[in-house]
């Protein structure tokens, strides 16, 4: 199979297992609790935490370590084991070999992340993983006469998993993705913003 299939079957999964999960939750809300307001239901995941990260992707191959920014929607289900996260993700790296050139990711993923929150402490330890699609751009000057560059674009599928931990409003986080035929690991500082 696949890594661009193995991507969407897990995507396909993660989406399912989300969505029965809400469609579940929501039943169980509304018959015991008929009477409550819409705006009640509403609160029980509330808005998103919005955290801006920053930091650096490995490379891998002749490609080379580089810059990688990221961002992170993370929602709270109050009945739920885990978050809903979605996660949009930008990484630069350059060729390392006998020609010049560049490779750059844009794009975003969606995943399930089951944090924990031991007493006493501040830190909020937490693992997560999912799918999503990525727009892959990598480009290559040949070096020889009138050999020009090679420039490609194509939508990848991507998977990954990875984990973290959250003190106050800073996050220390590694994630692993594998972007079709591509396999780096980012290393990123966060910081959340509003509350």
């Amino acid at each position: 199979m696949s890594h661009a299939l193995r991507s969407l079957c897990w995507s396909a999964v993660t989406l399912t297992v989300l969505a029965t999960s809400i469609q579940a939750q929501t039943a169980g809300f509304r018959s015991t609790n008929s009477a409550v307001a819409p705006s009640a239901v509403q609160s029980r995941t509330g808005s998103p935490r919005l955290t801006l990260f920053g930091g650096l992707a490995s490379g891998d191959g002749n490609w080379d370590m580089g810059p990688a920014l990221a961002a992170s929607f993370n929602w709270r289900l109050s009945d739920a084991p885990f978050n809903l996260r979605v996660d949009p993700y930008f990484s630069y790296h350059s060729f390392d070999g006998s020609a010049d050139g560049s490779l750059w990711h844009l794009g975003a993923t969606g995943n399930l992340e089951l944090a924990f929150r031991p007493s006493g402490t501040s830190a909020e330890p937490y693992i997560f993983g999912g799918g999503g699609f990525y727009m892959q751009n990598w480009s290559i000057e040949t070096g020889g006469p009138g050999d020009g560059e090679i420039d490609e674009s194509d939508l990848k599928g991507a998977f990954g998993f990875g984990g973290g931990v959250r003190f106050g409003g800073f996050t220390l986080e590694a994630k692993l993705q594998d972007i079709d035929e591509f396999t780096n690991v980012s290393f990123l500082v966060g910081f959340r913003l509003g509350g």
